[in-house]
């Protein structure tokens, strides 16, 4: 399973928690058909997605999401006025 960094986590939640964000969802990250992974805000996990809920912080993966990221880390940071999360391996 997918690790969260604190800074993640941060972002995680932060997002979550804003006033147009979903109310009461996650980011889900999942295939996007073309190989590469695409994450979005959503209301709730589909059918089949892993859950990662770490202090508030809900992350859903499809199953090739979950497969990508097993046993690598999920950091986040912001650069510029830009959020960008960064998958590396774990420490």
């Amino acid at each position: 399973m997918v690790t969260l960094t604190d800074d993640a986590v941060s972002a995680i939640r932060g997002l979550t928690e804003q006033a147009d964000a979903v109310p009461a969802g996650g980011v889900r990250i999942a295939d996007e058909g073309d190989g590469s992974l695409g994450l979005r805000l959503v209301e709730a996990p589909e059918p089949g997605d892993a859950v990662v809920d770490v202090s508030g912080a809900k992350l859903f993966l499809d199953e090739i999401a979950e497969r990508s990221l097993d046993g690598k880390a999920l950091d986040a940071e912001a650069e510029g006025g830009q959020l960008r999360f960064i998958v590396g391996d774990m420490p």
